[in-house]
């Protein structure tokens, strides 16, 4: 059970949180989001950028450009997540093959977590 994510009536997973303040709580929301899914992977919706806490700092009504500045973007070189284990899970998710986003959330969550371990790495406290 998830105090951050639920499901609505439609099978679409909702953030319940407070907007990321900073990019470790920017991984460490989109992480414990795909352990949601891992755990409820009967879902129609993942909820896109309104549930992913990296949108929400570089994918918003704020932003200038479109996913600048976001690890996965750097890493896979495409908007919104496209050329990263994102887009395997989107497909499952599409499919309805649960058994499939099950293991594509894992593989999604791997990602994630190295990435955040390396980005990390490289940024400085506020």
């Amino acid at each position: 059970m998830s105090d951050l994510f639920d499901l609505d009536d439609n099978g679409t997973v909702r953030y319940l949180g407070e907007p990321p303040k900073n990019l470790q709580e920017a991984f460490d929301i989109e992480i414990q989001k795909w352990q949601y899914i891992a755990s409820n992977p009967y879902i129609e919706d993942d909820g896109r950028t309104e549930t992913c806490g990296l949108c929400m700092l570089y994918n918003n009504e704020e932003t200038v450009e479109r996913c600048e500045g976001c690890p996965v973007y750097e890493r896979a070189g495409f908007y919104s997540c496209v050329g990263s284990p994102y887009s395997e899970v989107a497909e499952a998710i599409l499919a309805s093959d649960f058994q499939a986003v099950r293991r594509a959330a894992g593989k999604w969550i791997r990602f994630l977590t190295e990435l955040k371990k390396v980005t990390l790495k490289h940024v400085r406290p506020v």
